[in-house]
């Protein structure tokens, strides 16, 4: 996983430096290497193989957002949502940590899709209607299990 850092930190790097389109293309290879090594980091460490999915698709939705393709940036975090949603049916050898991550993913993607509604375009807001409230039902439906398994780790 030491390429995916790499490539997330050039990426970052590009951002900082307004490269977006390289920043973009950089977040794009950290996704696919994370997703090609997904099998096989989650047998160790769910929570890492899950959040280097969820850091990647956040990584691109910042660069989209950073151009104003605000369409790409609903498509990363629906198929953010979609990642999680699957991994959450998954099973894995350790289901606290499961729990864990499935929960801090919800979590910060419900936060990054509240902070990009408040600084959306609202002509886009109206055109992706109907994409953006199937976004939220998805999202709501998570919402339940991530409050429920926090309440049983805390207890």
């Amino acid at each position: 996983m030491d390429n995916w850092e790499n490539k997330i930190k050039q990426a970052q790097f590009a951002f900082e430096k307004q490269q977006f389109d390289k920043a973009i293309k950089l977040s794009g290879q950290a996704l696919t290497m994370a997703s090609r090594a997904f099998s096989q980091v989650a047998v160790g460490d769910i929570q890492k193989a899950i959040a280097t999915i969820v850091i990647s698709y956040f990584s691109l939705a910042d660069g989209y957002l950073a151009i104003e393709s605000h369409d790409k940036v609903l498509r990363s975090y629906q198929n953010c949502l979609s990642f999680v949603i699957k991994a959450n049916d998954m099973t894995s050898s350790s289901a606290i940590d499961h729990s864990v991550a499935i929960a801090m993913a919800t979590v910060k993607i419900d936060e990054k899709w509240q902070a990009f509604k408040q600084q959306g375009d609202q002509f886009f807001v109206a055109k992706a209607r109907h994409s953006i409230e199937k976004f939220e039902r998805e999202l709501k439906r998570l919402r339940p299990y991530c409050c429920q398994k926090d309440k049983q780790n805390i207890h």
